[in-house]
């Protein structure tokens, strides 16, 4: 085991290093230049998507203005694979391939996103999508690079907040405006980009503010949701790479939907990124990135005020060395990340979860290794040491320590100029985390009185995953299967018990909180995405052109049963036209419906979507211009549930929504 202390000492060697790297900047300011675009997320080593084993999602800045929000999830539910908890308005993480909390990292540039949305589904991520230049969603091996608590996948959110560049005319500004049917909301948001010589600046600020939603069965009582953030950041800028820090802020507050209580957020965060390419002989990138987080909430009752507060203060620091070519491999990559996490609960909180600490410290390398004209190869390992300190329901304090490794292999192969496949086999193992472990009371935002087991241990998965992705002039077809078999999965089950407000257990479910037990079994995992676009006309005014979307899951444990909250099917097409004025778009999504459900779980109704918007740039200059967006949502106003959400049986998702967007550039 090491210590807070070790922790904190690391981290400040890694910062000082990183300054020390002021040394990189000199008078010639760093020139925004026109590459392929690079994944940053899903390896250490920069290529293109193509040259990854498994496929990315994306999201554009026009897709995340244009779906809006305070709820970074949703604005990503239309990648195959991804949807939402959807748990409130200011509430949604994101649920890939089925996984959700521990398994799936949110991160913002690479770092975490800081908070405590991964111990329960009413906590939001302190993450605006209107500050965000796109998302990157990793499903995968490649994810390993992020530690074990990313063994489902990664959301990587990117901006310009540490600025790499100088924009082409010394400036770059960007204004949004937005207003919405459904709920009376408005947003706001401003970004800024400048620089003179070798420095560079960023600011931006976000403002939203919703009330209640309508669904097709009136209003969803306590379901407003606003939101303020801010930034400022700057770098120094060299030839041979950058330094630069941030300084964020983000609060909100919002209702939980079928309940009274709200949640009063804020974060202070800093950020440092440094980047020195070309660093020593043989060497192309030294990379290092930090950062510091403070994090409180307060859940908040109408009449007596704050009944719980979440403090999460955090810490990650983040060091990649980057090799060229060195005997049979192309490319080389070793990092190594620490992750330091002090959680406490104050008030009725600490009923559920007493105070814990969660240290992390991993060692991990990728390697590219070319074997033949049309064939690559991609290598990856790591391991990493984790202790949680905390008092699980034996009120005794325990430090448990784990020691999870995982590694992956992947094969790509160019069958033509327009056919690329991929193939990947991973094996990856997760530490069990605070919840899981320490769990000893009632939770009152999912209704359960949860148990957590200190005995827990590692829980392991090997993933075999094939793709492919055809590419012809004007059409992009691409298609993932992926089957994950599971050891010792780690769940909560309900076991028909309850207890009162008071504790006092019952053996049937007639109280108020159920009881849910945290156990591992064996489980399987095996699903697919699809998504194609073929155009079907050039038009005189645009392209016309197709698209068809579709994922699905399944996942049941091995000695029979299925895994609770497992998003159902779905299948969607639409049309789309781009042409030099204007922009349209009308897409249907249909959800089967879910009945492939845990023995304690409801079944969820079928719902098909109809989405469609159009956008007019109704002013285009050299540096930029004025674009006017409508979009409509859920345009059939459906009763749409979300399977995957806790409440889904009491909480109805947003009816019909008209979305006036106006984008202002220069």
């Amino acid at each position: 085991m090491f210590t807070s202390r070790k922790v904190h000492l690391f981290s400040g060697a890694a910062i000082a290093v990183i300054a020390a790297n002021l040394a990189i900047a000199d008078e010639k300011t760093t020139e925004p230049a026109t590459v392929e675009k690079i994944v940053v997320t899903g390896s250490a080593i920069s290529k293109s998507r193509d040259q990854f084993s498994t496929l990315v999602g994306t999201a554009s800045r026009s897709d995340l203005s244009q779906s809006g929000g305070l709820n970074l999830a949703d604005a990503l539910s239309d990648i195959p694979g991804v949807t939402s908890t959807s748990f409130a308005a200011g509430a949604g993480r994101p649920v890939i391939r089925g996984f959700d909390a521990t398994r799936v990292r949110v991160l913002e540039n690479g770092l975490g996103s800081f908070d405590v949305s991964d111990l329960s589904p009413d906590h939001g991520v302190p993450i605006d999508p209107l500050a965000m230049q796109g998302v990157e969603v990793v499903r995968g091996p490649a994810t390993l690079r992020y530690g074990s608590q990313a063994i489902g996948g990664v959301v990587n959110a990117l901006n310009n907040r540490i600025p790499t560049s100088i924009p082409k005319n010394g400036f770059g500004l960007e204004g949004h405006f937005a207003a919405s049917s459904v709920d009376n909301g408005t947003e706001f948001a401003g970004l800024f980009d400048g620089g003179v010589g070798n420095f560079a600046w960023h600011v931006d600020a976000v403002s939203q503010d919703r009330d209640s939603y309508e669904t097709p069965l009136g209003e969803q009582l306590n379901s407003q949701a606003d939101g303020l953030g801010y930034s400022i950041g700057s770098s120094l800028l060299g030839n041979n790479g950058h330094f630069g820090v941030a300084y964020v802020r983000f609060e909100s507050n919002y209702g939980i939907p079928g309940e009274e209580a709200s949640i009063e957020m804020e974060q202070d965060k800093w950020l440092l990124s440094s980047e020195w390419r070309n660093p020593f002989a043989g060497f192309t990138a030294l990379r290092l990135n930090a950062g510091l987080s403070d994090y409180t909430h307060d859940e908040v009752l109408p009449v007596t005020g704050p009944a719980s507060t979440f403090i999460d203060k955090s810490h990650e620091v983040r060091g990649e060395l980057v090799h060229g070519a060195f005997g049979p491999f192309s490319a080389l990559a070793a990092g190594v990340q620490l992750q330091h996490r002090d959680f406490e609960a104050l008030g009725e909180g600490e009923d559920f979860l007493f105070p814990s600490i969660t240290n992390s410290l991993g060692f991990y390398a990728f390697a590219d290794a070319p074997l033949g004209q049309d064939l690559a190869l991609e290598l990856g390992v790591r391991h990493e040491h984790t202790d949680v300190e905390g008092t699980p329901i034996s009120d005794v304090f325990t430090t448990r320590d784990y020691d999870p490794f995982s590694a992956f292999g992947g094969l790509v192969f160019k069958a033509s100029d327009s056919l690329r496949l991929g193939a990947n086999l991973s094996y990856a193992e997760r530490a069990p985390n605070q919840v899981e472990l320490f769990a000893r009371g009632p939770h009152e935002a999912t209704g359960t009185w949860e148990i957590g087991d200190p005995d827990i241990s590692i829980e392991n998965a090997l993933n075999l995953e094939g793709n492919a992705k055809l590419t012809l002039p004007g059409l992009t077809a691409e298609l993932t299967l992926f089957h994950t078999q599971f050891d010792g999965f780690v769940y909560g089950e309900l076991t028909g018990n309850s207890y009162d407000e008071l504790g006092v257990f019952f053996p049937d479910d007639s109280q108020e909180f159920l009881e849910l037990v945290y156990l591992q079994r064996d489980a399987t995992f095996t699903g697919g995405e699809l998504q194609v676009d073929a155009p079907i006309a050039n038009l005189s005014f645009g392209e016309l052109a197709f698209n068809i979307k579709a994922d699905w899951v399944d996942a049941s444990f091995d000695a029979g049963g299925n895994i609770p909250r497992i998003p159902p099917m779905r299948l969607g097409g639409g049309l789309s036209l781009s042409g030099e004025q204007a922009d349209a778009f009308v897409q249907l999504t249909h959800a089967f419906k879910q009945d492939d459900i845990a023995d304690t779980e409801t079944a969820t109704a079928s719902y098909t979507r109809v989405d469609a918007g159009v956008t007019w740039r109704a002013v285009k200059t050299e540096s930029g211009g004025i674009d006017i967006s409508l979009v409509g949502r859920n345009l059939l106003d459906e009763e749409i549930r979300n399977h995957v959400a806790f409440n889904k049986d009491e909480v109805l998702l947003p009816g019909r929504d008209v979305r006036l967007v106006l984008t202002v550039r220069h």
